[in-house]
């Protein structure tokens, strides 16, 4: 066998290689594609969760303080009647007439 023969075989050999190398790449980036697209679906899931999990706690929150906020309505409601009756009972007295 020649040095040439010998080269031409060393050279396909060589391509071979360099093919298989290519075919490897493919796979990784079609792979490297597929865990993004994945991982972006998920990362849309997870927010999606977060926040209808956040709307949540805010309609407890706002449900909440509507009730305290009625009630300390109804509490001053009630005091500012009593002192309006006093007042005007008050005002009935003969030193005001």
């Amino acid at each position: 066998m020649t040095g040439k023969e010998r080269f031409e075989i060393l050279l396909e050999e060589i391509r071979g290689d360099v093919k298989l190398v290519l075919e490897g790449h493919g796979v990784l980036d079609k792979r490297i594609d597929s865990v993004k697209q994945d991982l972006g679906e998920k990362m849309e899931s997870v927010k999606s969760e977060i926040l209808i999990s956040v709307d949540k706690e805010i309609e407890k929150a706002e449900k909440s303080l509507k009730q305290e906020i009625n009630q300390v309505y109804t509490f001053l409601s009630h005091d500012v009647k009593e002192v309006g009756d006093k007042l005007d009972a008050h005002a009935q007295l003969p030193a005001h007439a």
